[in-house]
């Protein structure tokens, strides 16, 4: 696991101490640092049906912590979010990353993000 994390920082241009890295399968006991950024990949609750107090909780880390969370999320086979509804009400930022299709292939070289909503900044 660890030199997935090595590599990716490489590539990013980061050394080894300008970030950290951990592995959990329980966001709900995810702790923010202060005026960092978090990434999440990818969060996929238990329990859907508590999505949203999920969310709610990611919301008062940010509002202790000052810093950005970006989680990456399940989508369903048909291409819509999980928990649509809760995921848009928390989000700043909501996108579904795409892959062009070429021949009915997917093309990993030609992505991109599809805008789902932008809350306008505070």
């Amino acid at each position: 696991m660890t030199s997935r994390f090595l590599k990716i920082g490489m590539e990013l241009g980061l050394k080894e101490n300008q970030y950290g890295w951990d592995t959990g399968y329980e966001p709900e006991k995810i702790e923010l640092l202060d005026n960092d950024i978090t990434i999440l990949d990818w969060v996929w609750p238990e329990n859907l049906a508590e999505t949203a107090n999920l969310y709610k909780l990611f919301q008062k880390q940010l509002d202790k912590h000052n810093g950005l969370l970006i989680v990456f999320s399940q989508l369903r086979d048909d291409g819509r979010f999980y928990a649509e509804t809760q995921l848009k009400m928390f989000a700043s930022i909501a996108a579904k990353y795409q892959y062009t299709e070429a021949n009915g292939q997917k093309d990993n070289k030609k992505t991109f993000f599809q805008l789902e909503k932008i809350r306008e900044s505070k």
